[in-house]
């Protein structure tokens, strides 16, 4: 069991390469025949925390339903990526879009470079790997959540 926990920290501690790794791991390990735990470790890049609460409760019940053999019961999505990518390609068309733009041209036209802009707090010399935990068991074990 020590082993396996080892394991688990350093996959939780590997860095992302952003130019060539994926930004959403999963690993699953069988802890017994009947027992498995499924690991994710998510860039911050990729997901925020509404995000991932929705991705931990679906998987939830998407597990919790396979393993009582009935459907899932997932809340629809009323405005799907698709939808938000056909907004995004209409967006530079819009009134309001160009006049941004040259707001924001006028006001940094002066700006040539990476900005030197202040942290809101000093960055540390290693990396702390403080992120959240869930913790979440389906089908009658203990929930966790995004903290």
């Amino acid at each position: 069991m020590k082993r396996r926990l080892a394991t688990l920290s350093c996959m939780i501690m590997l860095s992302f390469d952003l130019k060539q790794d994926s930004l959403i791991r999963a690993y699953l390990y069988t802890i017994a025949p009947d027992s498995q735990l499924l690991l994710l470790v998510v860039h911050h890049i990729v997901s925020d925390g509404i995000s991932l609460l929705r991705l931990v409760s679906e998987l939830g019940e998407l597990i919790t339903a396979a393993s009582t053999n009935r459907p899932a019961n997932l809340m629809p999505l009323h405005y799907g990526y698709g939808h938000y990518l056909n907004d995004q390609e209409k967006l530079p068309d819009t009134c309001q879009y160009q006049e941004s733009e040259q707001y924001w041209l006028k006001q940094l036209h002066h700006v040539s470079g990476v900005l030197d802009l202040p942290y809101d707090q000093p960055r540390q010399d290693a990396p702390s790997y403080l992120g959240a935990t869930c913790l979440a068991k389906c089908g009658g074990f203990r929930r966790g959540r995004v903290a």
